[in-house]
């Protein structure tokens, strides 16, 4: 109750659909049949607090036969947000590059598959652009690990900018990139790609990095341009 911020006359009062932040209509009315059933569920689902704040609750539910054989919901709630925050932060740790907050080799792999299994199931394109910035090594040499460090998540924004929502940029690692676009063919992959080779820094102290760009489409042909 202290954590919802209602008094307990306020929670008492209370209708589920009031305080529900997650579940539908439909997912309550499962729980109910769920308890109905067998006496009990217990799931995890979120809570809106009366200041606005959602919270993360594993919640225990059992149905309680009275003395007098009335019948009630006894509920038990855990705020489990820290928990959850926790580990959402672990798995975005596993799947994501620490510097760029872009997702990793790992994820990349992962969505790529999908993609090229949607592009093949439905007869849909899909191309996928490898990124690879030229002699980065020798900006890390002549301007240390931090500027370099700062040309990565700059280039990696100006990428993102030329990008769609259905796009995917990842970093595949080092100085190497790679973005996937479903729904796109060759001639829509060489516009993205000459945008992002077009594409310049906001950040005009930064040392200038080229990059060359490997287009691979469905049909297997490809492509190479530098700049």
């Amino acid at each position: 109750v202290s954590q919802s911020r209602y008094s307990l006359e306020e929670m008492i009062n209370l209708i589920i659909p009031q305080f529900e932040a997650k579940e539908s209509p439909e997912e309550y009315a499962q729980h109910k049949r769920n308890i109905e059933a067998t006496e009990r569920d217990d799931f995890e689902t979120q809570h809106r607090s009366k200041s606005g704040r959602i919270m993360d609750i594993q919640a225990a539910v059992r149905l309680v036969t009275l003395p007098d054989g009335m019948q009630v919901f006894q509920c038990a709630f855990r705020d489990i947000t820290s928990q959850k925050q926790a580990q959402y932060r672990i798995e975005f740790l596993a799947n994501h590059d620490q510097l760029t907050g872009l997702p990793n080799r790992r994820l990349l792999r992962d969505r790529m598959e999908r993609a090229i299994g949607n592009a093949a199931r439905h007869g849909n394109a899909v191309a996928l652009l490898f990124l690879d910035l030229d002699h980065f090594k020798l900006i890390n040499d002549r301007y240390g690990h931090m500027t370099g460090d700062h040309v990565l998540r700059d280039f990696a924004l100006r990428v993102r900018d030329e990008l769609r929502k259905i796009d995917l940029l990842g970093r595949f690692g080092g100085e190497e990139f790679l973005v996937i676009l479903p729904e796109t063919g060759q001639a829509q992959a060489l516009t993205v790609a000459e945008r992002i080779l077009a594409s310049k820094s906001a950040e005009a102290d930064l040392p200038r990095c080229t990059v060359s760009i490997g287009i691979a489409t469905r049909n297997g042909v490809n492509h190479e341009q530098a700049a």
